[in-house]
């Protein structure tokens, strides 16, 4: 085979294989959890979680409550680290508030397991109708880095029977979390198409709170939603965390290398 046929093939075999590592990309959820506190004490939701041993890890958080004197969220923390506010929306009729908070963590690489509690402190004291609704979820394979995209909405004043919104630009592979608030207590709300519920709380008072994820598949914009047969005032919001592109496998490595070499014995030559 000639000089110029081995380049050829040597170049195309490193280029389908650098593409091949490449289309693998994607987000990988890992452990999720959620939980709940209702009354007047203490001022913080606890959450135990545990991020998976992996490489590129993100935990995301979600917290959500209903008050007519809803108090600021002063801090969130996974692990006694402090997490970055990704996005917030809130839905308010008179008095009424019903807020939705996203926060991330970039948590790096580790080869074992990594087990703590997710802590939201608010700066008042809650009520019996303000029950804090929050969850939490490892990410694996994300870049570590600010979320590539996020969105939100609400409904205002008005009752609806479903909420969503729209992000804007996504990859493929990246993985979409969202938390969601619906006015009503005590429903299961139900995720739009694609989307899985990992949280899902209806209380006895207050409102009702879901978290969800998707991975996406091509890119383009991406529209999540929330709906439910009760009407009610929704908040929504949603980040996009992309995958991070692996390395080039060791196959591929060694094409390219071998272009290096036949490009050298072709000096030598000349």
């Amino acid at each position: 085979m000639s000089y110029s046929k081995l380049l050829s093939v040597a170049w195309m075999v490193a280029c389908c294989m650098i593409a091949a590592s490449t289309a693998s990309a994607a987000v990988i959820i890992g452990d999720t959890s959620g939980g709940q506190i209702a009354g007047s004490s203490p001022f913080t939701l606890t959450i135990a979680h545990t991020a998976d041993a992996g490489n590129d890890r993100v935990v995301v958080a979600g917290l959500t409550f209903e008050s007519t004197s809803p108090p600021t969220v002063t801090n969130a923390t996974f692990n006694g680290q402090a997490m970055t506010l990704a996005r917030t929306d809130v839905s308010i009729s008179g008095s009424v508030n019903n807020p939705t908070f996203l926060y991330y963590l970039l948590f790096g690489n580790s080869a074992s397991a990594t087990t703590g509690n997710v802590v939201f402190t608010l700066s008042g004291a809650t009520s019996t109708n303000n029950t804090l609704i929050g969850g939490a979820v490892t990410l694996l394979g994300a870049v570590q880095g600010a979320p590539e995209a996020v969105s939100g909405n609400n409904s205002g004043a008005t009752s609806q029977g479903s909420i969503s919104t729209t992000l804007t630009p996504v990859t493929s592979g990246a993985a979409v979390i969202d938390i969601v608030n619906h006015s009503s207590p005590n429903l299961t709300l139900t995720p739009g198409s694609g989307q899985t519920s990992f949280f899902n709380s209806g209380t006895t008072g207050g409102s009702s709170g879901a978290l969800g994820y998707e991975i996406l598949g091509a890119g383009g914009n991406e529209t999540h939603s929330w709906s439910h047969g009760t009407s009610g005032r929704w908040a929504l919001s949603s980040a996009s965390f992309a995958a991070a592109v692996p390395e080039p496998a060791t196959a591929s490595l060694g094409a390219i290398g071998a272009l290096g070499l036949l490009a050298r014995r072709r000096r030598r030559t000349l």
